[in-house]
């Protein structure tokens, strides 16, 4: 092995069409979620475009430097790196998917996610107050649950009498 690439041994004897990246990334969408749900709209527009990248591209063909490839173009958008990170996430879902789920290769090259700038905004106690003000009854106490025990807004959405 040499720059930085990664040994791709397929497992199993499947037809090369179905071994690109773009109908592994159709499998992958067509899955649910582990709570029953179709993935985001996100995930679709995303692996739609990296699938029209490696257009036609066995998946396990996809290395290191295709990798830093497309954080390259990616920032050339003036993407920020929370974003671009985003595209990570959803490639190493698919090429996960591949590997342990489809057992189409056997490694996946590591993916590092870059390095995202801090919430710069945070709001003054005067400014939840206001906030407050302004909501219904049970978004205000919601609000204010979350902020007395550090939650966000899904753990507090689902949280249920046997948590507590």
């Amino acid at each position: 092995m040499m720059n930085g690439a990664v040994s791709v041994v397929f497992t199993k004897e499947i037809p090369m069409g179905r071994r690109t990246f773009e109908a592994v990334a159709k499998l992958y969408l067509n899955k649910e979620t582990r709570r029953g749900n179709t993935k985001s709209d996100t995930a679709q527009r995303v692996l739609k475009q990296m699938s029209s990248r490696w257009k036609g591209m066995d998946i396990g063909d996809i290395r290191k430097p295709d990798v830093a490839d497309l954080v390259d173009d990616l920032k050339e958008r003036k993407l920020k790196n929370a974003t671009v990170n985003n595209y990570l996430k959803y490639l190493k879902a698919v090429l996960n998917f591949a590997k342990n789920e489809r057992e189409l290769i056997e490694s996946v090259p590591k993916i590092v996610q870059l390095r995202e700038t801090p919430r710069e905004f945070y709001m003054e106690p005067h400014q939840v107050q206001t906030l407050i003000r302004f909501l219904d009854p049970l978004r205000a106490d919601m609000v204010e649950f979350g902020l007395a025990v550090g939650q966000r807004n899904t753990n507090i959405r689902l949280l249920r009498w046997d948590q507590l």
